[in-house]
């Protein structure tokens, strides 16, 4: 569409009134049915009270953010009204901050965990089997804190995870592919394993679990509850005890306000990262009224549990005032249980991983 298109859809729609008020709120009586300003309301206003100009366009979005440039250029004066404190609409970049190289250059130091395996030394680094909390507080990397939770945030309060399951966890490869760039699959992850069942079909059975079994090694995948129905012996019950794990559950929700909420905690510092169990992002899905949002907690936590904690959540900044919101409607429940597998300091210390 040419540029003086835009101007007069534009000038049609709004050149019965070219006039904005500033704050609308004090002056909500003034207007009609279908909110228009009334003549009694502009006889009131001060002169300070109302911005004229040529063209009001509503979002500050991709369209609404050209259409302002392209009437600018065309010599038109323009008012953007944006719900949001950035134009832009639904385009988001994450800027890594400078952290985030001085991130980096500290984990670099560890060449065993640069491939994103755990080749350890024995013994291991006594800093690797600390809290994370204390290497960021060491190296000065409070500004990285975020960042790191973003893509670590199964493992719940990261500051008291031993150092060596976050730098495994957001080591080179993640951070090189931040600064690199992610390839991301044209139709979405799923498109992938679409395409590899398929290839395998039929030899796949869905909906089945195991009843019963007999191993002559020991099994890999390390949680008692997946192996009650294994035969293991008193040696593999021990070694398979000491694993430590999370529960993640993600679920798609209708959407109970208009705004993202982030969960943080101002008393866990550095970085204000929230405990567990903890309900992280409600985040927009691009679709309006819904949402989807990951609750992270420890490894007891059911599945009913992580349901009724939304739904607390949502109530409590319902009851606060922070939000307006209303009962959320849960469409889709994920459950990624077990997560961010590891062992004891003590463990780790005596060799468990090396």
């Amino acid at each position: 569409m040419r540029s003086g298109g835009i101007y007069e859809e534009c000038d049609r729609s709004f050149k019965a009134h070219r006039v904005l008020i500033k704050s609308i709120g004090p002056w909500k009586a003034y207007l009609d049915d279908e909110g228009a300003i009334s003549g009694a309301l502009l006889v009131l206003l001060k002169p300070e009270d109302i911005i004229t100009r040529d063209v009001c366009i509503l979002g500050g979005g991709a369209t609404g953010t050209y259409a302002a440039v392209c009437l600018k250029d065309m010599g038109q004066s323009v008012a953007v009204i944006e719900r949001n404190d950035r134009l832009g609409g639904h385009a988001e970049t994450l800027y890594l901050p400078d952290a985030a190289l001085l991130y980096r250059l500290f984990i670099e130091n560890f060449s065993y965990l640069k491939e994103g395996v755990m080749d350890l030394p024995d013994p291991v680094q006594e800093e690797l089997v600390r809290p994370f909390g204390e290497f960021v507080e060491k190296h000065g990397l409070g500004g990285a804190l975020k960042l790191i939770f973003t893509f670590a945030q199964g493992h719940g309060n990261i500051l008291e995870v031993p150092a060596l399951y976050l730098i495994n966890h957001v080591g080179m490869p993640q951070v090189n592919a931040l600064f690199a760039g992610y390839i991301w699959p044209r139709n979405g992850a799923f498109e992938l394993y679409r395409k590899a069942a398929e290839y395998i079909d039929p030899d796949v059975l869905y909906q089945t679990t195991s009843q019963a079994g007999q191993s002559e090694e020991t099994p890999n995948y390390p949680t008692l509850q997946n192996l009650k129905d294994f035969d293991l012996d008193e040696s593999q019950t021990r070694l398979f005890k000491k694993w430590l794990s999370n529960s993640y559950y993600s679920t798609t929700a209708t959407s109970p306000t208009t705004l993202n909420v982030v969960n943080t905690n101002l008393n866990n510092q550095p970085g204000s990262l929230p405990y567990v169990p903890l309900q992280w992002h409600l985040d927009s899905v691009g679709l309006p009224g819904y949402l989807t949002t990951k609750i992270v907690a420890p490894g007891d936590f059911a599945a009913q549990d992580a349901r009724d904690l939304i739904v607390s959540d949502i109530r409590r900044m319902r009851a606060a005032g922070t939000y307006s919101t209303r009962e959320p409607d849960i469409l889709a429940f994920g459950d990624h249980t077990p997560v961010t597998m590891n062992v004891s300091p003590d463990d780790i210390r005596q060799g468990f991983l090396s």
